[in-house]
């Protein structure tokens, strides 16, 4: 992009290059590849408009540079990142859970699922079992630690 003057000064130039054109053409027969007057004054419009767009911008980014150096709004936002990526990292660090020492005794206990719970919702009747989902727990009874296995019957 040019620069403020520069702008200007390309201006002026076009335009004297209009009014040349424009000599030019009333001392020469109209021909099809000549450039209409009226094409020039719509280009130098057009260069106009984007001028003042130009400078717009540049005052709106300028603007909007010193408000967020003010508010401190680009620290705030990469603390904010820094917090978020520190976070996800202690998530991603957590070791898997390890299974109990098998020289545990284990304790079965059964959890059975309730007689009124066991019809089919769609067709009313009897599931079959097909297995358990087993959690387990370390509990501490008074003379010895065991596993005891919670195992929750699934139909």
């Amino acid at each position: 992009m040019l620069a403020e003057g520069r702008t200007s000064e390309v201006i002026t130039l076009v335009a004297s290059l209009v009014r040349q054109l424009e000599q030019l053409a009333s001392r020469r027969h109209k021909s099809s590849e000549a450039v209409s007057s009226a094409q020039m004054v719509l280009l130098m419009t057009e260069l106009a408009k984007a001028q003042n767009e130009q400078e717009r911008a540049e005052a709106l980014a300028l603007a909007d540079a010193e408000l967020r150096r003010d508010a401190d709004v680009d620290a705030t936002l990469a603390a904010r990142e820094q917090q978020k990526r520190d976070k996800s990292e202690k998530q991603r660090k957590r070791p898997p859970r390890r299974p109990f020492p098998e020289q545990l005794r284990r304790i079965d206990n059964p959890i059975l699922v309730p007689p009124e719970q066991r019809a089919c919702s769609c067709c009313g009747k009897p599931r079959k079992h097909i297995g358990f989902e087993t959690t387990e727990t370390l509990e501490l009874l008074p003379p010895e630690l065991v596993v005891r296995r919670d195992r929750r019957e699934k139909l």
